[in-house]
């Protein structure tokens, strides 16, 4: 039920795509720094720290990826990202192992390189395992920025909320919403949508608020039981978000329905006040007191 306001916006793309060049430079920064953090830790007897940070490798790698506007393409952003983990994950144990060697007061001393190289399989495998495990749990935000175009989605179908924390309502509002009406959670005060007649504000915690207007939503995408309700633009950037159990999100379901904004999977029994069909005792005029 796509209004003139949201029939465009499957044909339009961001204003950037990002490039190549830059997401591999922004990967190899951070694989740097990944590997200087895991040095300085592997001196100073952090063993622990070391082996939670691997898990965190991608994450970091992936934030420069899209710090410097890497390509938006999930293969590229897998294909960068991944292999500068398993780099970061690989080179930092190399490097660890031949330092001694560099720090030798007598570079003609000695070496023995078959001793060396087998301290170093000792943890290659086990270092590269942990960052690919790592980049697997943690790749939810480059997935996001890559694949653009279903970003609402995945942040819609993102778990760990709890499986009553969206629960969609059977039927909607059998009254119309009202010109002013909030939406806000039950346990984050501060986090809320503010419906203003055809304006919304999305007011986070410690975060800038931001006001949009019914013409610039685009669709919306309805998560499961864990996920959230994701309103987007045209770029299929996310507007705001709100989750079932939040205290009105009832009317706010049906303040969309009414204004024609594509909903993803729209439940059967969901109809506005304005859709009803009367039934047949009530078109004949009469009524059951």
């Amino acid at each position: 039920m796509p209004g003139d306001h949201n029939t465009s916006h499957n044909e339009t793309s961001p204003g950037s795509q990002g490039s190549i060049l830059r997401g591999i430079l922004g990967s190899v920064i951070g694989m740097l720094v990944c590997i200087l953090v895991m040095l300085l830790c592997a001196l100073c007897r952090i063993g622990d720290l070391i082996t939670t940070f691997q898990l965190f490798v991608g994450l970091v790698i992936g934030w420069s990826y899209r710090l410097f506007r890497g390509r938006r393409s999930k293969t590229a952003a897998y294909v960068t990202v991944g292999i500068c983990t398993v780099s970061a994950s690989v080179l930092w144990v190399v490097l660890l192992a031949l330092l001694p060697v560099f720090a030798s007061p007598d570079p003609s001393a000695a070496v023995d390189w078959g001793r060396l190289w087998g301290k170093i399989w000792e943890l290659l495998l086990l270092c590269a395992g942990l960052g690919l495990i790592g980049f697997f749990f943690t790749r939810e935000s480059l997935l996001t920025y890559a694949d653009w175009k279903r970003g609402p989605w995945h942040i819609a179908y993102a778990g760990g909320n709890g499986y009553s924390y969206n629960l969609l309502p059977e039927k909607l509002p059998s009254v119309n919403p009202p010109s002013y009406f909030a939406v806000h959670s039950r346990f984050a005060p501060g986090t809320q949508i503010i419906v203003e007649g055809s304006s919304l504000r999305w007011r986070r915690r410690f975060r800038e608020d931001r006001v949009f207007s019914v013409r610039d939503i685009a669709g919306v995408v309805l998560g499961p039981g864990n996920g959230c309700n994701v309103l987007y633009d045209r770029d299929y950037q996310v507007l705001a978000k709100f989750a079932g159990s939040m205290e009105r999100a009832d009317l706010m379901l049906l303040w969309l329905l009414q204004r024609k904004i594509p909903i993803d999977n729209v439940p059967a029994g969901w109809h506005s006040p304005a859709e009803a069909t009367p039934g047949p005792e009530a078109s004949s005029g009469w009524f059951v007191g």
